[in-house]
């Protein structure tokens, strides 16, 4: 066990000395602050006001993950989350499932998803994402070089639980026992009733103040900054 720790930490070296760049995966922040990252997939959906809301009331920034088929639907929100300040990073035009597609061009589909999403977050806010967070959490090493090809860091997340059937209360105590310094934390704006998230992020919000972190959007907490 010692000798696979040694490992795993040499592995783990390169990214931790050096800037990252376009293909690199990560999925947590530098545990050496007491910082922390809010994230949100599949948006912009219905509840995007009220997470604005949320976070603007607690002088707070997030990354919202965007989807460019919901962007198409919901351009107003896209720019709302530019104007108030928060990151927006890609989440593919159309959230496909690489885990279970079956055909055989996997690399052009995902290229595609990659490119149209890219150009409609950047027609209706302006901003060209930097970072893109596969949807799943899909994480195979093909992804990487076509990352890279689009400019993008890939960002999973540290901990997310807010599409799981539980009650509100459950939800909002599982996100406060995962707080820990570097944790990237993701939740949904996109979909539907997302009255448990809203819930969660408030007492998460509120944990985080009292407890003394900062939070702030997953490019400041990984280093990649437009």
């Amino acid at each position: 066990m010692k000798k696979f720790s040694i490992l795993f930490l040499f592995l783990l070296a390169p990214l931790s000395l050096r800037a990252l760049q376009p293909g690199d995966f990560v999925t947590h922040g530098p545990a050496t602050s007491k910082r922390v990252a809010l994230s949100f997939d599949d948006g912009p959906g219905p509840f995007t006001p009220q997470v604005l809301d949320i976070l603007k009331k607690n002088g707070v920034h997030a990354t919202f993950f965007m989807n460019g088929d919901q962007v198409k639907i919901r351009p107003g929100f896209a720019k709302r989350v530019r104007e108030e300040g928060h990151e927006i990073g890609d989440h593919t035009y159309s959230h496909r499932n690489f885990y279970t597609y079956k055909a055989t061009d996997p690399v052009v589909k995902l290229r595609a998803q990659m490119s149209l999403s890219k150009e409609v977050i950047r027609e209706a806010t302006g901003v060209t994402p930097v970072l893109c967070r596969m949807p799943y959490g899909y994480s195979r090493a093909w992804v990487r070089p076509i990352a890279k090809e689009q400019g993008y860091v890939l960002v999973n997340w540290t901990f997310g639980c807010d599409w799981r059937k539980m009650e509100p209360e459950a939800k909002r105590t599982a996100y406060l026992k995962a707080i820990h310094p570097g944790a990237i934390f993701l939740m949904h704006d996109g979909g539907v009733h997302r009255e448990g998230t809203l819930y969660a992020l408030e007492g998460l919000v509120s944990e985080l103040k009292k407890r003394g972190y900062e939070m702030v959007t997953v490019g400041e907490l990984i280093g990649v900054k437009k």
